[in-house]
């Protein structure tokens, strides 16, 4: 979601992210660093720096990415990826 508003960062991600997740004990935010979080997992605690996370998820699928997933044997994956169907034009009747 905040790879979509323009005034989205790193930052604000890891805000919202903490602000939906406030009350797990295994999330904290680093502070002063504001776009670190720390994850407590089974195996130890792992520090995550979300400093370009922004800009490496803005890209899109690459187009040959696309046809994969759109023509998947999987239905459900198909399914998500499948172009919309083009809009019918005024004043034409099928």
């Amino acid at each position: 979601e905040e790879c979509v508003f323009p005034k989205g960062t790193d930052e604000s991600f890891v805000a919202k992210l903490h602000a939906a997740n406030k009350e797990h004990s295994r999330l904290s935010v680093l502070q002063p660093e504001g776009s670190a979080f720390r994850v407590a997992h089974y195996a130890g605690s792992v520090k995550y720096q979300a400093s370009g996370f922004l800009n490496k998820n803005k890209a899109p699928f690459s187009e040959d990415l696309l046809v994969l997933l759109r023509t998947s044997s999987e239905p459900f994956v198909a399914t998500l990826f499948a172009q919309e169907a083009a809009a019918p034009q005024a004043g034409k009747r099928g």
